[in-house]
């Protein structure tokens, strides 16, 4: 049944909800979750809201103008707290009370438009009743998440864009129309629609899953144990026994993560014709397109890059540069996509940024979570069909960041051994390889081998994409820690000159 609740004068927040923009101007750049830090902010007005009956909250939606480009529109709930305005996520019974609503499919009629509750039948059997139990998620950071009875996980999508949310198209097909559960069931979501625009995902509740942290965690915490060993044991004997046996059993679970990153896929693909979920071929439109967007990022960054030279340290400003000076080597590296056209292959939906931060660590394996995409990307970008080595140069990618990573906590932790890094680089290296390895032949042994239309058949252009798909992928990364975590920015930039070194290679290889 579906409650329609109409407000009256008396129990609409107005005045809080105004208080609230007046004050998010300059508040706004405080928390973690706004991702235009860098932007001057001209004003915050409201777009809607809507109070939450149960609880003393309301949901409302704020539109943030900037001195220059486009606005855009966050969530902020609300509650008074001490005669002001503050985020109602922090208190337990408004979000308990978000996800009852959702149970009892409500509908919160706004000023505008109206706040609508989805749930599906999976709620029921995953919180069969309700709780007040609530932990906040303090990890996260583009959005807010809080675990309610130890069973469901809300996250409220804090930027908000017009249109259907990928992450609830996609973990709603693999709920109602698969088999697949390596990636938490879809509980419900919560939407605005308004006359004016296109229906806006505002939250989504999921099932939540018990799990040791994610896998980037856990695989850092192997490499340092790693790292450790190889430079006060392993280093220097014959067989290095203590160090291959931990390198073995991060590549059995790579193993394990590729397998199940090609159910995925499979699942994913298996929507049937009609389905906006259906796999289409790619056309040389689609490899063009992909291939002018990778192309003007790369334009983008190396541009930012030149830009922030002089800010890096000059160890850093040296490789810096050589990158720079590759660009046309680069250029014609991303160009090798286009061998995408060589083969009769179809497109799908994809995780889409998929990396060892999006896996949680269960005892049953692995989990895979947040189908949002990457961030930075529209949100049209983001629902787009695209190539599944996409995803797979994503994880591949992923795992270099953690060896390169881990390489250098070791030397923060240890600054005046200076031949540190000449120790650890081939032994991490040959993890970076078998990881790499395993991953892949996991993910093909679900895929390939059982004949999936969505790659290419011959092992040379699989590769050939898949290369292209990394270098895209560090550039990506690049142009995200030059604006967020300027101390990261080894870490791309050491990816990029090893690609352009490999490009070198390979040019020199065909003459």
């Amino acid at each position: 049944m579906t409650f329609v609740y109409m407000l009256g004068a008396d129990r609409a927040p107005g005045a809080l909800v105004e208080a609230a923009a007046a004050t998010l101007a300059t508040a706004l750049a405080g928390r973690r979750w706004f991702g235009a830090k860098g932007r001057v902010i001209a004003r915050v007005s409201v777009v809607d809201h809507a109070a939450v009956p149960g609880t003393i909250g309301a949901l409302a939606l704020f539109r943030v103008a900037f001195a220059s480009g486009e606005p855009e529109v966050y969530a902020v709930p609300l509650v008074e707290r001490d005669g002001r305005p503050a985020d109602a996520l922090d208190d337990p019974g408004f979000c308990a009370g978000l996800i009852e609503h959702v149970r009892a499919g409500t509908t919160l009629q706004g000023r505008h438009g109206v706040f609508r509750f989805v749930a599906t039948d999976a709620l029921a059997e995953i919180l069969p009743e309700p709780s007040t139990e609530v932990v906040h998620v303090t990890t996260e950071q583009s959005n807010t998440s809080v675990i309610v009875g130890g069973q469901v996980i809300l996250k409220v999508f804090r930027r908000l864009e017009a249109g259907p949310s990928p992450e609830v198209e996609v973990t709603e097909f693999l709920t109602r129309e698969t088999a697949f559960r390596g990636t938490p069931r879809l509980a419900g979501s919560i939407v605005y629609e308004a006359a004016d625009r296109e229906p806006t995902t505002v939250a989504i509740l999921q099932e939540f899953v018990p799990n040791q942290g994610d896998a980037w965690t856990v695989v850092q915490a192997h490499l340092d144990e790693y790292c450790s060993t190889i430079l006060t044991e392993a280093a220097g004997t014959a067989d290095a026994a203590l160090a291959r046996t931990p390198a073995a059993a991060d590549a059995k679970e790579a193993r394990a993560l590729g397998a199940l990153t090609g159910r995925l896929h499979m699942a994913l693909a298996s929507a049937k014709a009609g389905s906006p979920l259906a796999p289409e071929p790619i056309t040389p439109t689609d490899v063009s397109t992909w291939l002018d967007t990778m192309h003007a990022q790369l334009d983008r960054t190396l541009a930012a890059l030149q830009a922030a030279l002089d800010a890096l340290p000059a160890e850093v400003r040296a490789v810096a540069r050589r990158v720079i000076e590759q660009a046309p080597r680069l250029r014609d590296a991303l160009t090798a996509l286009q061998v995408l056209g060589t083969e009769a292959v179809s497109k799908l939906r994809i995780h889409g940024d998929y990396h060892l931060g999006q896996v949680l660590r269960t005892e049953q394996g692995f989990a895979i979570l947040d189908f949002e995409g990457e961030p930075a990307r529209s949100l049209a970008d983001r629902r787009a069909k695209q190539s599944a080595l996409k995803d797979v140069a994503g994880m591949q990618r992923s795992f270099a960041y953690a060896a390169r990573a881990a390489v250098l906590h070791a030397r923060d932790t240890s600054p005046d051994d200076r031949t540190l890094e000449e120790r650890l680089a081939p032994w991490v290296e040959r993890w970076e390889h078998g990881v790499r390895a395993a991953f892949l032949d996991g993910y093909l042994a679900e895929t390939a081998e059982r004949g999936a239309g969505f790659l290419p058949r011959r092992r040379e252009v699989l590769e050939a994409a898949l290369r292209a798909y990394e270098l895209d992928k560090a550039v990506y990364e690049l142009s995200y820690e030059l604006s967020h975590r300027p101390a990261w920015v080894p870490v791309p930039l050491d990816g990029l000159a090893r690609a352009s070194a490999e490009a070198r290679s390979t040019s020199r290889a065909s003459t």
